[in-house]
């Protein structure tokens, strides 16, 4: 039997900058794609060279604006299918950092217990669903976030868009019979001097003394059994800013869990520790 050192890194801001990234690149592709099917007129779709054009229902093509209505559906559904999809990802990534920072903690370790965590324990994380990947976070590590109900909630209006083409089916809805959407979306506030602090939602001029600060704050959107859900330009860019500090506030409870286990860790940037690994000769970077 041999012993070697593991040696792990643990970027928590290149975790957190991964899914940012993932976002900025969906957000865009959406943004583009949007303009098109906005602008795009019924003869350019007619003049769009193809080689052979199909149809399989000749008799019930819908108009042209509503082809664009359900274009714009199909894009918000795909968006958001690929948001969550990500997040999901990132959400594995947090749970196997977790299981690095509970190993290191242990100072040793052998290889099958390395072996557990580098590469059996990633595969059994990502066959949890997205509710179980939180609640395991929470439950075994204490990472969690103030904003994981709005995640939630996004998560079981993914579902429905996913699996049900959009329509609030019985599974989607709690025991008021409504799904839920709770997002976070940025808001500007206005103070002016001696005066009350209001949302700016408009070009205005500030007093001498006046302020404008940035927030975040709550929208909700409430959709019935039944309802096909419909989501707004301004839903969509919500979602993106829930997901970005969602994941922020993620990544900085995993550093808080890697602190109260006394491995040290510098402000969201990296952890370094080492791990004496028995059975056999370990070395990663």
């Amino acid at each position: 039997m041999t012993n070697g050192q593991l040696s792990i890194s643990l970027n928590l801001q290149g975790l957190w900058g991964k899914l940012c990234a993932d976002l900025q690149s969906l957000f865009d592709t959406l943004s583009l794609l949007e303009a098109g099917a906005s602008h795009v007129t019924q003869e350019q779709v007619n003049a769009a060279p193809t080689f052979m054009k199909l149809a399989p229902s000749e008799n019930t093509r819908v108009p042209h604006e509503e082809v664009r209505a359900n274009a714009l559906d199909w894009l918000t559904r795909g968006f958001i299918r690929d948001a969550s999809e990500s997040a999901a990802l990132f959400l594995d990534e947090c749970l196997k950092v977790c299981a690095l920072i509970t190993l290191a903690a242990k100072r040793t370790a052998s290889g099958a217990e390395v072996k557990a965590v580098l590469d059996d324990g990633p595969k059994k994380f990502h066959k949890l669903n997205f509710p179980t990947k939180l609640a395991t976070l929470e439950s075994e590590y204490g990472v969690t976030s103030a904003l994981t109900p709005h995640i939630k909630s996004i998560n079981r209006v993914r579902a429905c868009l996913v699996h049900r083409m959009g329509i609030v089916g019985p599974q989607d809805v709690d025991g008021d019979a409504k799904l839920t959407l709770t997002l976070k979306k940025l808001a500007l506030y206005v103070t002016e001097p001696n005066g009350p602090r209001t949302v700016l939602d408009r070009p205005t001029h500030l007093k001498d003394g006046g302020l404008v600060e940035a927030g975040l704050e709550d929208t909700t959107r409430v959709f019935d059994l039944g309802e096909k859900i419909h989501l707004s330009a301004m839903e969509t860019y919500a979602a993106v800013v829930t997901y970005i500090f969602f994941s922020q506030a993620m990544a900085t409870s995993v550093e808080a869990f890697a602190r109260r286990l006394g491995i040290p860790i510098t402000g969201l940037i990296a952890a370094e520790t080492e791990i004496q690994a028995g059975d056999k000769i370990i070395d990663k970077n």
